[in-house]
């Protein structure tokens, strides 16, 4: 089929989308439409004229220049923006596999993101705030108790002890403040497990962390600081299909050790899977080096350094 290269540019740019994206939206790689805009590319059984014209929604014979391009719609119901964000390389990769493992544009999650993160956000606060109100509710049956038994001591009604950690918990969920990062600036060191980490034991995390327990595919959640990237592992089977089943490069995939965004256009296709994990194990050693390097700098030798995402650093 005779596609048009200045007609898939127009409708390209008319949206506002780069190769990459189109690419992502039409299940193309990015030198694919490359090609078609270079009028380079030969598509004699028409599937990638079939999969630009679904992209753009529009008909096939637009694409071959047989029907006008159809006006575009007012920008108020089509408006988008191209966003700069510098992310973890491991979201990225998140990003990249589970868009392949569920047949969606990375555009799309990116979208509905917003939502999620309210959800989970708004969930988590809700749960706070119904173990306070069983809290109240055992408590007022303690102290009904109580009256049965006035001679014991009061100590098994409402102490002060938990006036302070409801007073606590109530300003902490009202501020949203879903780490409890708060609770931590107060004087609450009587309220506060002793060993309180936010990237551990933040209500946040330890909702998520149940969720993913509770998810029908085998998810992971493990920690977050809310000065850093949360740390969860999804798509374990993209990434197999990809790089076959290596734990070693799978893991380097999952942890961001290694980029898919920077993974060559010779090396996407099926046949190249023994090219790919060559490629994703010198990404990866080449990574631990550097990190290795940069550890040995500061006086620490990353081989005794407890929690670091390695196996062996090569000397």
């Amino acid at each position: 089929m005779n596609i048009k290269p200045e007609i898939i540019k127009a409708l390209r740019n008319a949206r506002g989308w780069t190769q990459e994206q189109l690419g992502e939206a039409a299940k193309l790689d990015k030198t694919t439409i490359s090609r078609i805009e270079r009028g380079s590319h030969d598509d004699r059984r028409g599937s990638t004229a079939e999969k630009l014209s679904k992209a753009f929604g529009v008909d096939l014979k637009v694409l071959t220049g047989e029907a006008p391009i159809p006006e575009k719609r007012s920008m108020l119901f089509e408006k988008r923006s191209t966003m700069t964000l510098e992310v973890d390389d491991a979201a990225r990769n998140a990003l990249t596999l589970t868009a392949a493992r569920y047949g969606v544009a990375q555009a799309q999650i990116v979208e509905l993101a917003p939502f999620l993160f309210s959800w989970a956000a708004e969930s988590s606060l809700k749960r706070r705030a119904e173990a306070l109100t069983e809290l109240a509710e055992r408590t007022a049956a303690v102290d009904a108790l109580q009256t049965r038994m006035p001679h014991t001591s009061s100590i098994l009604g409402y102490s002060p002890l938990t006036e302070d950690l409801v007073a606590a918990e109530e300003r902490s969920i009202r501020r949203r403040d879903l780490f409890a990062s708060d609770m931590l600036e107060q004087d609450t060191s009587d309220i506060l497990k002793a060993d309180f980490e936010e990237s551990e034991d933040g209500p946040i995390v330890t909702f998520l962390r149940d969720l993913a327990k509770d998810a029908p595919e085998a998810l992971s959640f493990d920690d977050w600081s809310p000065r850093a990237a949360p740390n969860y592992k999804v798509s374990r089977e993209q990434a197999i299909g990809l790089f076959g089943d290596d734990a070693e490069v799978v893991d380097a995939i999952l942890d961001g050790l290694v980029s898919l965004a920077k993974l060559p256009a010779d090396l996407r296709p099926k046949a190249m899977l023994k090219e790919r994990q060559d490629w994703a194990r010198h990404e990866r050693q080449a990574y631990l080096e550097r990190l290795d390097e940069e550890f040995r700098t500061l006086g620490i030798d990353l081989d005794q350094l407890v929690g670091v995402k390695t196996v062996e650093v090569a000397q």
